[in-house]
């Protein structure tokens, strides 16, 4: 489906670690797995968004852990300000063409509203 992704979400203050996620967003492999995984989910489970955890420290198989987890199953996860605005960049992402992803690294969590695209539509 996609080979190139964009980030689109809150400008965090940390520009390094914005840069390990958009190197992992551009991955070629993890580009098509987000997206390709995203647009299958959606059908099956509903809006939803990306958990990835262990960015830095992939598990014995060489991967990250990570989650497609369905916007009624929000409630459980994060603080009330993070989860209020998880909520909302689900519930207007276009899951034709966006996925929303959120990063847990060394404990903080980066949200994002990705745009997936194939060279061609460049």
């Amino acid at each position: 489906m996609s080979d190139h992704v964009v980030p689109f979400g809150p400008s965090g203050p940390d520009p390094e670690r914005e840069r390990r996620h958009l190197a992992y967003f551009n991955n070629p492999d993890n580009a098509r797995r987000l997206a390709d995984g995203a647009v299958a989910a959606w059908r099956e489970e509903g809006r939803g968004f990306w958990a990835v955890s262990d960015l830095i420290e992939p598990d014995e198989h060489g991967d990250t852990t990570m989650a497609y987890i369905p916007l009624s199953k929000l409630a459980g996860y994060f603080d009330d300000e993070m989860r209020r605005g998880l909520e909302r960049m689900v519930r207007t992402y276009d899951p034709r063409y966006q996925f929303v992803i959120a990063i847990e690294e060394e404990g903080k969590v980066s949200t994002y509203k990705v745009r997936f695209f194939s060279p061609q539509d460049n």
